[in-house]
């Protein structure tokens, strides 16, 4: 039994795991020009591991929890942490995504209570990203047998005809109109944005007693159900189910219309929420009448550019600002509200400027998608850096919740003027920063791809720089460069593919089983 006190210091004592963090099941990163990013890689893993509980009073016995408190869960707290997990087989990633199916669509009993159950809806895009790196089709089958996707997907169309549930804490917000989808600041899990103002946030439309405000139409919302219904075809297309595929991809293609036709606006080259009065709704259904633009820019412009909404101009337009100072390229990239925004508060204030990363994960992915590598590179060894300046210059000597967008430190509270520190221990979601990031864009493995047995590595750090011990499918391979020339030990065959700054394949290497190297073609890589 644990003292009282003890109990009170640390709520989460009576459910940790009991064994110990088995590091060698871990990918080993290779940096030599940047020893202390290695150093907080291995620190997030150890604070990660100190929130995975165990406990037999929830319908997933074994889980990751967001660092807040033991008897809450998040959704998209939980499903951006899958993204570094899938890197560790010791980590309940996807598994932690059971927790919200059997609570949210089994309706199954749970001590352990989620905030928001219409939380950005990620879980298609993690589950995807889970099955390219591990290959593991049964989850698949697992996920389509019971139709968790798509039950997920309808539940956000339907979210405010949701039953009592008493495992979900806060009634949910998210509501569909033909325009898009209405929503919250904390629903979308940006608390304190000041998206949406002077105008009257509404969820449910009145035509009595709302006349005269105007609806607000959050654009994440709509790109994220774009972003699942892309990825529930993906799923169903691996499974073989071209109908379901086939049916997913003309509901993906029609929420990207909505998103282009409405949301995008040329002159600013950006994706704003758009409001408009519900009269006019009502009478015209979207038809007539002129929306309007809320010109609040925020990280969640890029929201759809993940999703693959954006032409070839309009990802343009979203990759310069990120490279903008003025915008999201501040000293420390990728802050929640753009630099230029009269709220953006320097100290970050949270959703003010804060740089989370979540978010930054996100639109680092985002520009990928487009082939924007050196700038989505660039913005995450930012990231990175000021997490690792933090760790060594600020105490206690950790990972936080949310960063400054300014200088390398923590980010202020929400209360404006406020020097109460944002949570420490954060691992949670913070961990994708010297974790995913560094692997990914730091070091440069923009793709590894278990299913086509495939890598993609964009060779830019100086110096030794590569990976150990790591694992995607059948497969555990290292591979560190030095001095034009890559060293390669693996145990079973795939393709090397050596990238350029836009995606772009220079060299491509058919890896056989056991140990090899060869030159790089320096001249391409220039």
């Amino acid at each position: 039994m644990n003292p009282p006190d003890q109990l009170a210091r640390d709520p989460y004592e009576p459910y940790r795991v009991k064994e110990p963090l088995n590091t060698s099941l871990l990918p080993s990163p290779v940096l030599d020009a940047q020893p202390r990013v290695i150093e907080l890689y291995w620190k997030a893993w150890e604070i990660a591991w100190r929130h995975v509980l165990e406990r037999n009073d929830t319908p997933q016995r074994r889980y990751i929890d967001p660092g807040m408190n033991p008897g809450t869960t998040w959704v998209w707290d939980s499903c951006l942490m899958a993204m570094y997990c899938k890197f560790a087989p010791q980590f309940p990633g996807v598994e932690t995504l059971n927790q919200f199916y059997y609570i949210i669509h089994d309706h199954r009993p749970s001590a352990v209570k989620i905030h928001f159950a219409d939380n950005p809806p990620l879980f298609a895009w993690v589950e995807w990203q889970y099955y390219v790196m591990t290959g593991d089709v049964e989850r698949l089958k697992f996920l389509d047998e019971h139709r968790y996707l798509e039950k997920h997907f309808n539940f956000i169309d339907h979210a405010k005809r949701m039953k009592y549930n008493p495992a979900v804490r806060v009634w949910p917000t998210a509501s569909r109109h033909p325009l898009g989808y209405t929503w919250q600041g904390n629903t979308s899990g940006m608390d304190n944005t000041p998206r949406g103002r002077n105008a009257v946030n509404v969820t449910r439309i009145n035509p009595r007693g709302q006349i005269g405000f105007n609806l607000i139409f959050w654009l994440d919302l709509l790109a994220q159900q774009a972003l699942s219904a892309r990825f529930i075809a993906k799923i169903a297309a691996a499974l073989g189910q071209a109908e379901k595929s086939a049916k997913f991809e003309g509901t993906y293609n029609g929420l990207v219309d909505l998103l282009n036709t409405y949301y995008w606006d040329e002159q600013d080259g950006i994706y704003y929420d758009i409001s408009r009065r519900p009269t006019w709704w009502l009478r015209s259904r979207h038809k007539q009448g002129k929306n309007i633009m809320k010109k609040v820019p925020t990280i969640a412009s890029y929201w759809p550019m993940l999703a693959g909404a954006c032409n070839e101009h309009q990802a343009a337009a979203l990759a310069a600002k990120a490279s903008d100072p003025n915008m999201f390229g501040t000293l420390v990239p990728w802050p929640s509200l753009a630099r230029c925004d009269p709220d953006f508060d320097p100290a970050g204030r949270y959703w003010r400027g804060g740089v989370w990363l979540p978010t930054a994960y996100m639109a680092t992915k985002a520009l990928e998608q487009y082939g924007y590598h050196e700038v989505a590179d660039a913005n995450a060894e930012g990231v990175v850096t000021a997490m690792v300046n933090a760790y060594h210059d600020v105490e206690p000597h950790t990972i936080w919740e949310v960063y400054s967008p300014t200088e390398s430190k923590p980010a202020s509270h929400k209360v404006k003027g406020s020097k109460e520190p944002v949570r420490d221990e954060f691992c949670g979601w913070s961990a994708l920063g010297p974790i995913s990031l560094l692997i990914e864009n730091v070091i440069g493995f923009h793709v590894i791809d278990a299913p086509r047995r495939c890598i993609s590595w964009r060779v830019h750090q100086p110096g030794k720089s590569g990976i150990k011990n790591l694992r995607f499918g059948p497969v555990v391979a290292d591979l560190v460069h030095d001095a034009g020339k890559i060293r390669v030990s693996a145990s079973e065959p795939f393709d090397l593919l050596v990238t350029g700054s836009r995606g772009e394949t220079l060299q491509k290497v058919p890896v056989k089983k056991g140990s090899q190297s060869f030159d790089l073609d320096i001249k391409k890589l220039e």
